[in-house]
């Protein structure tokens, strides 16, 4: 029997090699584990099953990966859930999409081993766990100090991640209200590399 605390995870994986992998992994890390292997199968179990977070493929037959999180983020009981793209599309272009469409994180085969997969999606459950609010902003002006808390954040130019070479985001947590103003922890991460600066 389960324990009632055990989180469920749903992998979308078309290739059998690479789901064995990943189920033994879950498995190992003590989730219950729900897999899918193509596009239209993940989205209507994403959908019945509610699970606690979805590791999800691009490259899938019937559906492909960013219709199955369009899907998945288009639907009212689903559009919060935890989705983690884990392919091995790993262009700038990719990535800045999946992160777009509501992605939670973004990992690639072959930069990200099974063991950092499992550290990811702990982050990612234990953030939900906390249910804060969470607001990611697009930073692109570089006026007034601008240029000036990029070199001292240690950026690149245009708030980019020296490692990734993708924009940034600037990361407020919302921490209290009191008589109606809002007080916020900011930081900025990477989307991809999850670099915090």
């Amino acid at each position: 029997m389960d324990a009632p605390d055990k989180k469920t995870i749903l992998l979308v994986e078309d290739e059998a090699a690479f789901r064995t992998i990943y189920q033994d992994m879950l498995d190992s890390g003590g989730f219950q584990v729900l897999t899918a292997a193509d596009g239209e199968a993940g989205l209507q179990m994403a959908l019945s099953e509610k699970p606690d977070l979805v590791l999800l493929d691009l490259n899938l037959p019937k559906l492909h990966g960013f219709e199955v999180l369009k899907g998945i983020r288009a639907n009212k009981s689903t559009n919060g859930m935890p989705v983690i793209i884990l392919t091995v599309q790993g262009s700038d272009k990719d990535i800045k999409k999946g992160i777009d469409l509501g992605a939670t994180d973004y990992l690639v085969k072959g930069l990200c081993t099974p063991v950092e997969t499992l550290r990811r999606i702990n982050t990612v459950l234990s953030g939900v766990q906390e249910k804060k609010t969470i607001f990611k902003i697009e930073v692109k002006e570089r006026l007034l100090d601008g240029m000036t808390l990029e070199q001292e954040i240690g950026t690149g130019i245009y708030y980019c991640c020296p490692r990734c070479r993708l924009e940034i985001y600037l990361e407020l947590t919302l921490d209290t209200v009191k008589e109606d103003k809002h007080f916020f922890s900011a930081r900025f991460v990477c989307p991809n590399c999850q670099k915090q600066f």
